[in-house]
């Protein structure tokens, strides 16, 4: 395979000997992927080839420029100028290892995110093409241009159909077929999983023995073989390798390209390899041992390597368990270099090419692009335009082109980034969406917007316009806005431009009479709006830790100023959320939230206050006397103690035991709903507490009702029974209260 790669990179076949040897000893010694297998591939052969093709000056490659005519057609610069080609490559090797390297040290690995999997998807599937179309050669046996344009290739496929030969034909698609064969094979049934592996080399095998033992093959039915490869250690480069500003320029472009490819594709096999074994991989690290690979492998004649995905899946299926499997590869290559090139002499073309073409196969990934077209259109345009620039521009044309798309469709997400309006979730204090839930209210006159990206330069005029549209479009279904709360959770950071628009808005609506706050600001947005001076321009009074308490506060502001003018409208009608109708104040005060929520019986002063907004709702809303709230805390404090203790049996053989409900003031208030008797009474409730509740005053306190055992159940039956039907009727309304459900027949079911 490695042969075969190097062959597509325009290199001789003992290059990609040399590089399958000496960057994998380096890679098993700084690599942290125990299966990883580093070498040559597809991809990064056919950028090299796309890259370095023409690119010998008249001084480098002096026979390619003569003007004598003498140069054959189709013949190009790597094989008249072999060793000056080969190089370049090797250039080409060590600047990808310190590209690696720098980016390694200046944590630039993030880069790679502009290739997205879009991006690399089509790059693959169209390089799978042209690479395959290449290999057709070797079983058509005649020559196809040497071109990176698939309709370049396709056109003398097509020109020159009539030279095709049968015999390398029906050999090459046999083999093809053999090794597709093997694959599926060694996939599906456990016993013949070494057949992946080793059909390969079966296979050459097969083929070399096959060309040896007929001469008629190769001298009259035109099948091609490797020919001579030179053996012995692998020599040094290093004074080959040259960083003049001419070579630089040359080679920029492709050494980025492949650096950038080669790091995807091997970063990409060495995370899911590790997620097989259990361990993790530091991409850092990563960087650094594919950065040294290349330099160190440059210096002894390798062309550029990266993580292999066929050979690692060999590693993986034969049993790697550590580096040391990197070694032993290593090892073993060094021994067919020293050893046993001679039996290349006779390796067919066809077998190679099936390699080749079979590897490939799998990258042609056309389901993607279905895929894509399901979940986001916009990706599958990526994908189609990396791989037709890919087939018909080029590689590396192809992939920036992508790469600039990507840019675009960033800024073009970030410069509108998601604004949208909240509303309130009935009976509750959440804030949602208007997209996401289709039962909500409005809080009148207040107006909830979510910022959904961090606000810059680019996109705050926008932002600003969308707000200004939100208030006008608002007015058609409310009076008049007077609050703005903005929620800017999703809000990481604001520059220096993005601060300034937010004053203007500020200040904007503070003409129109509107009132800008902010909600779950985060600290490092808050530091920059402190420093630009916007919380001095909006009041730091203005800036709350959630959507709910801004809202309350605007609830609360608007009726301090309605009240110092004169001007106090009656309390709107809400939904509680129960299916009844609450008469609730407009500034939202801390009992009724306290009830809205719903949280229950949590402590003694959420008890006042759950029972002072019961009070609210039966006594028109007449608040509690600050002199009885104490009295009230000290005779519920005894009540709780009442209710929570263990069952017993009293001096009169009754049982002790109360009803342990979960919020004492809201089963009371829906058992009492639209009463307006100005005593209370219920079976958890003492006589001094009704009293109390009631305004009247209270007695000794603590005592309780003197009354009939079963009275008293069928009484706390009553208030269970309501209680459940509210709950009920939440649940119908999608409130989530199927865990006070399932209580309140519990213990319904326990009377």
């Amino acid at each position: 395979q490695s042969m075969s790669y190097a062959n597509i990179a325009g290199l001789p076949y003992v290059i990609g000997l040399y590089s399958a040897c000496v960057p994998t000893l380096v890679y098993a010694l700084f690599g942290q992927s125990r299966q990883l297998a580093v070498g040559p591939v597809a991809m990064v052969s056919l950028i090299l080839r796309a890259g370095l093709t023409g690119k010998l000056d008249e001084n480098q490659c002096p026979e390619w420029y003569n003007d004598d005519h003498s140069r054959p057609e189709g013949v190009y610069q790597n094989i008249i100028c072999t060793e000056e080609y080969c190089a370049l490559a090797f250039s080409v090797a060590a600047m990808i290892g310190v590209i690696k390297i720098f980016a390694c040290v200046f944590r630039l690995s993030f880069l790679v995110s502009f290739l997205g999997h879009p991006v690399i998807s089509g790059f693959s599937t169209g390089s799978a093409i042209i690479i395959g179309c290449s290999q057709l050669k070797y079983f058509l046996g005649y020559a196809l241009p040497s071109t990176d344009h698939v309709h370049e290739l396709l056109h003398g496929l097509i020109k020159d159909i009539h030279n095709i030969k049968p015999a390398p034909l029906l050999l090459g698609c046999t083999w093809l077929a053999y090794l597709m064969v093997t694959k599926r094979l060694a996939r599906k049934d456990r016993r013949f999983k070494m057949l992946g592996p080793l059909g390969p080399l079966l296979g050459c095998i097969a083929g070399t023995l096959l060309v040896w033992g007929f001469p008629a093959l190769r001298e009259k039915y035109h099948v091609r073989h490797v020919g001579d490869v030179p053996g012995g250690i692998f020599p040094v480069s290093a004074g080959n390798i040259t960083f003049t500003l001419e070579q630089f320029d040359k080679i920029k472009v492709t050494a980025v390209s492949a650096a950038l490819i080669g790091y995807m594709e091997s970063i990409a096999i060495a995370k899911n390899l590790a997620g097989q074994h259990s361990y993790s991989i530091d991409a850092g690290q990563e960087l650094l041992a594919l950065g040294i690979s290349n330099v160190i492998g440059a210096m002894f004649s390798c062309y550029p390597v990266t993580g292999s995905f066929s050979r690692s899946a060999v590693a993986n299926t034969t049993g790697a368990q550590t580096q040391l499997a990197g070694v032993v590869t290593a090892v073993g290559m060094l021994v067919v270099l020293l050893c046993l090139t001679p039996m290349f002499y006779y390796l067919p073309m066809f077998a190679l090419a099936a390699i080749v073409l079979n590897s490939v196969m799998q990258l042609v990934a056309y389901d993607v692009a279905i895929e894509l077209w399901k979940v986001k259109k916009w990706d599958f345009v990526l994908w189609v335009v990396s791989f037709l620039g890919t087939l018909f521009v080029g590689p590396l044309e192809g992939i920036a082109l992508s790469v600039l798309m990507s840019i675009c469709l960033i800024i073009h997400e970030s410069v509108r980034p998601h604004i949208t309006v909240l509303w309130r979730l009935p009976g509750t204090n959440i804030y949602r969406s208007i997209d996401q839930e289709k039962h909500g209210q409005f809080v009148e006159g207040v107006l909830i917007v979510r910022v959904g990206a961090s606000l810059y330069f680019a996109n705050a005029q926008y932002v600003k316009e969308a707000l200004l549209k939100f208030i006008e479009d608002l007015a058609q279904v409310q009076d008049h806005t007077e609050y703005l709360v903005l929620e800017m959770a999703s809000v990481v950071s604001i520059d220096s431009t993005a601060a300034h628009v937010i004053r203007d808005v500020i200040e904007e609506l503070r003409r129109r009479g509107i009132v800008t706050t902010f909600a779950m600001v985060n600290r490092r947005a808050m530091d920059t709006l402190k420093r630009a001076s916007v919380v001095l321009c909006a009041g730091e009074g203005w800036f709350f830790p959630s959507v709910d308490e801004a809202v309350r506060s605007c609830l609360s502001h608007r009726y301090m100023r309605e009240s110092k003018s004169g001007d106090v409208r009656p309390p709107p009608h809400l939904h509680d959320g129960h299916g009844a109708r609450a008469e609730r104040s407009r500034w939202d005060c801390a009992p009724h939230q306290q009830h809205l929520r719903g949280e229950g019986l949590q402590d003694v002063n959420a008890q006042v206050e759950n029972i002072q907004h019961t009070y609210h709702l039966v006594n028109q809303e007449r608040k509690l006397a600050d002199k009885d709230i104490e009295p009230l805390r000290e005779q519920l404090e005894k009540k709780l103690l009442e209710i929570y203790q263990k069952p017993g049996r009293d001096a009169n053989g009754r049982r002790t035991e109360r009803v342990r409900t979960g919020n004492l003031a809201e089963v009371l208030a829906r058992s009492r709903a639209g009463s307006t008797a100005s005593a209370l009474s219920f079976a958890d409730t003492s006589p001094t507490m009704a009293a109390t509740l009631s305004g009247r005053g209270g007695g000794e306190g603590g005592a309780g009702v003197d009354v009939d055992e079963e009275a008293e159940i069928e009484r706390q039956r009553h208030g269970l029974i309501e209680a459940l039907r509210a709950e009920r009727v939440k649940v119908e309304e999608g409130e989530m209260a199927k865990k006070q459900v399932e209580e309140l027949e519990a213990r319904l079911a326990a009377l």
